[in-house]
């Protein structure tokens, strides 16, 4: 088909008008639509590359630190079949809103909804409440496609990790499917201009072109909102929609003499985005350059990898075909078993457990595959009006249970306590105690700039008293933000002040140059105390500049008649303290996330202890204050201090934890 357009007069020039108005104009350029349509097993090929890619990544296997960029290379192949049988329809004019949607919620929802129902009795049985009741939310928010939505709001630094959320991976398939709700539409009106040929192309580009700056516009100030949301996705997709659009106007005299080269570094650019990741990275347009390369790959594989290309027979390699035929079971499978797994054991995985786990997954995926996605695509096994019946019965049923779970707070009854035990879980309660007790900052250009912890719209710029004389300042991320009610009630005579930003805290850091202005020019404050989750915070900067980076924000405030005290990080545990106070009855003695092994800390350690010292000795009215002892004794660092949980969650203090340290902090002031 060369041309698609409505017209509202009768047939002209050979144009054959159909019934429903699409005017369908062949041409000796237009291909022929059999072959258009006609099976692609490299394309399955590609599918599992990228599963493999994506399974890879999650069981931390060398060499895949960029394996989540498979995901990325789905989006392109989703746009492009989808486009593909969308304009065939149209084409053959019987194409169907109704039709296209029952085809994509058979092709996604029984594999879908067979993986959520499987995974709650597991989250039932193995889940503490607060983790229960973020699987209920997981569950409405994937029946009704939003749980892309959910998982960006979730993605603030004192939420869940991410490996212990079970259906976490399903970000990827709201995203799709809340733009195959509005691109049908789009696609059929497009076809139904009366446009110049090119246009409807420069379009789709122009679109693909606005998401991808959108994106790396928005990677810059929110990396989170970017990677879930739709309008910063939409690039990805519309690669594969413009090769669609492409291919079925391209001539059958096209040269096809630079296939075997494009096609190739198509497949160089997929591989290299998936190993050439910088895995100590965090750097959020890293991540992103990887994705561009991985989409541009998939779009050069998809669009040049023809069946006499050498990239297509690579990708036609019957065990590759066999695994992107169950590619999507195996997405499903991955996270929620890696996720449980984790759960159970709260301790790194081995090697031998990756394995295991991988190929279960592959297996389930085969067998998921076979017995359920094949069997509800077949329409004369499965009618359309038990299959529709049956889907809103399930899509109710999961909107119900996660409304009841959310409700009911993860039912917590399932739990056995100790009462005697004091607990504060989560940071909504930590949060609370500081809006309640104190006050917001007193420097304006700060709490313009501070953050806002989303749940209660708390603005994370606080004092101790309502007095704008501050005399000591905690500077630094979450990790000093968490001292400040223990340091605060420690010197009640003092105006106690905390200024954070998500970042390692040094002079040179933009994001702290409002901190370092204020603080270094008020002479009233006479103590700086630095503090951050410092192994992870210098490897989003260069390691090797640490030190000096570090030694220039000392000099700064020290020239400016502060005082400085450098404070250690405390130990990061694997597991839910809850764990200390309860235990699950299908999981005794089972959960030890309450303790870890001294060496674990003493591994991190190394990489900023030494240099913290180093930076204290060589600077005068400058002191280290060390945590560790404070939370380990012998061979053992414990979440725990005697009747009292020191954590509200695996490295973020309670307010008992804050105040357990303070002691330590504000006697290295006082001498």
């Amino acid at each position: 088909g060369k041309h698609l357009s409505f017209r509202n007069h009768c047939p002209i020039n050979g144009v054959h008008r159909s019934d429903s108005g699409i005017v369908i104009k062949r041409s000796e350029y237009g291909v022929i639509v059999s072959e258009y349509l006609k099976y692609r097993p490299e394309i399955d090929g590609l599918r599992a590359v990228a599963v493999l890619a994506v399974i890879f990544f999650h069981a931390g296997i060398w060499g895949f630190h960029g394996g989540f960029v498979g995901v990325d290379v789905f989006f392109v192949i989703s746009g492009y079949l989808i486009t593909r049988s969308i304009l065939d329809a149209l084409l053959r004019d019987n194409f169907s809103y109704l039709d296209f949607y029952e085809r994509r919620a058979r092709r996604i929802l029984p594999a879908l909804y067979f993986v959520m129902l499987a995974c709650i009795p597991f989250a039932y049985l193995w889940l503490f409440p607060m983790e229960f009741q973020d699987f209920g939310q997981s569950l409405f928010a994937v029946a009704t496609f939003m749980s892309n939505v959910l998982f960006w709001r979730e993605a603030g630094y004192f939420e869940t990790a991410a490996e212990l959320k079970p259906l976490l991976h399903t970000w990827s398939l709201s995203v799709e499917e809340q733009f195959y709700l509005i691109f049908p539409l789009i696609l059929v009106t497009m076809a139904a201009s009366s446009s110049k040929d090119g246009c409807k192309e420069i379009f789709l580009a122009s679109l693909c072109l606005f998401s991808l700056a959108a994106a790396i516009i928005l990677y810059s100030y929110s990396p989170t909102t970017a990677f879930y949301w739709l309008p910063t996705r939409i690039w990805e997709l519309l690669i594969g929609v413009l090769i669609a659009v492409v291919s079925i106007r391209e001539s059958p005299n096209r040269e096809h003499k630079y296939d075997e080269f494009l096609s190739l570094f198509g497949l160089a650019l997929i591989i290299w985005s998936i190993i050439g990741y910088e895995g100590g990275s965090k750097h959020a347009l890293f991540g992103l350059y990887g994705q561009m390369m991985a989409a541009m790959g998939a779009g050069l594989a998809i669009y040049y990898g023809k069946a006499n290309t050498s990239a297509a027979k690579l990708l036609s390699y019957r065990p590759l075909v066999w695994v992107g035929l169950i590619s999507f079971s195996i997405y499903l499978w991955n996270q929620p078993i890696l996720a449980f797994y984790r759960q159970v054991k709260s301790a790194p995985l081995e090697a031998s457990e990756m394995l295991i786990i991988t190929l279960a997954t592959i297996l389930l995926g085969y067998l998921t595959y076979r017995y359920v996605e094949r069997p509800f695509r077949n329409k004369r096994k499965i009618s359309k009006r038990y299959f529709l019946g049956l889907a809103l019965t399930l899509t109710s049923m999961f909107i119900a249970l996660g409304l009841l779970i959310h409700t009911y707070k993860g039912f917590p009854g399932r739990v056995i306590r100790d009462p005697s035990i004091a607990i504060e879980l989560g940071s909504v309660t930590f949060f609370n105690h500081l809006s309640d007790k104190y006050s917001a900052c007193r420097s304006k250009e700060i709490l313009n700039q501070s953050l806002v912890y989303p749940k209660n719209k708390f603005q994370r710029c606080m004092q101790s008293k309502m007095d704008d004389v501050v005399d000591t300042v905690i500077v630094g991320d979450s990790h000093a933000e968490h001292l400040f009610p223990g340091i605060a009630d420690a010197l009640p005579n003092d105006n106690v002040a905390f200024y954070v930003k998500a970042g390692l805290p040094v002079f040179s850091n933009p994001d702290f140059s409002v901190i370092y202005d204020v603080v270094g020019n008020d002479e009233n404050i006479k103590t700086v105390i630095l503090s951050a989750a410092w192994s992870v915070q210098i490897k989003n900067t260069y390691v090797a500049r640490f030190e000096n980076e570090l030694a220039a924000s000392v000099t700064y405030f020290l020239e400016r008649g502060k005082k400085v005290v450098l404070v250690d990080d405390v130990p990061y545990f694997e597991g839910n303290p809850e764990s200390c106070v309860a235990t699950l009855p299908f999981l005794p003695n089972q959960y030890k996330g309450c303790e870890m092994p001294l060496s674990h800390v003493e591994t991190y350690e190394q990489e900023y202890v030494p240099i913290l010292r180093s930076v204290a000795d060589g600077s005068t009215n400058t002191v280290y204050v060390g945590l560790r002892d404070l939370f380990c004794k012998e061979e053992t660092c414990s979440m725990m201090h005697g009747k009292r949980v020191l954590y509200r969650d695996n490295d973020h203090l309670s307010l008992d934890g804050s105040h357990h340290v303070a002691t330590r902090i504000t006697e290295s002031i006082a001498n």
